[in-house]
C-alpha cells in the first residue's frame, strides 16, 4: 500500500463546496493541525466477496476504518496534487466527512479523481453504489 506525505492546508477548504449546499455533517480530524506534516493511505472498503455497498454502508465504513476527513484534507491533497503517488490515479478519493445536499436534497460527498491529466474536485451522489475504484483516506501518523 502507497502512502505520500503533505504539509496541512491553511484553507478550510470550504470554497470547495457549492454555496446553494445544505451542509448535512461536516466532520473533521482534530488531528489536522494547519502546517502539520502528515502521512496518507488511501484504503479500499469492500470486504470479501462484496463488488460494491451503498452510500449507507460508505458512510459506517469510514467511521469503523477512522476516515473521518472531510472539505479540509481534500483541499489539503487538492493543493498538495503534485505530490499525490501516481498509482492513485486509478481511483476516486472519497471524504465523506462532509456531506451537503444539493438543490434536489441528494447527498453528495466531495472526492478527487484523475482526469488523464490533472486531479480534480468532484461532489459524488453519496446515495449512489461505490465500487472497488473508490478509496478513502486515512491519517497514518
Amino acid at each position: 500500500m502507497s502512502t505520500m506525505s503533505v504539509l496541512v492546508s491553511d484553507s478550510s477548504g470550504q470554497e470547495l463546496l457549492d454555496p446553494s449546499w445544505e451542509v448535512a455533517r461536516d466532520t473533521e480530524d482534530t488531528s489536522l493541525q494547519d502546517g502539520k506534516n502528515f502521512t496518507l493511505e488511501a484504503i479500499p472498503f469492500l470486504k470479501t466477496g462484496e463488488d460494491c455497498i451503498n452510500g449507507e454502508k460508505l458512510e459506517v465504513r469510514a467511521a469503523d476504518l477512522g476516515t473521518p476527513h472531510g472539505k479540509k484534507l481534500a483541499r489539503t491533497l487538492f493543493d498538495n496534487r503534485d505530490k499525490i503517488d501516481p498509482s492513485w490515479r486509478a481511483f476516486c478519493l472519497v471524504f465523506t466527512g462532509t456531506v451537503g445536499k444539493d438543490k434536489a436534497g441528494d447527498r453528495r460527498v466531495l472526492s478527487l479523481s484523475w482526469n488523464g491529466k490533472d486531479w480534480y474536485v468532484g461532489f459524488r451522489w453519496l446515495d449512489r453504489k461505490w465500487g472497488g475504484r473508490a478509496r478513502l483516506m486515512r491519517i497514518v501518523n
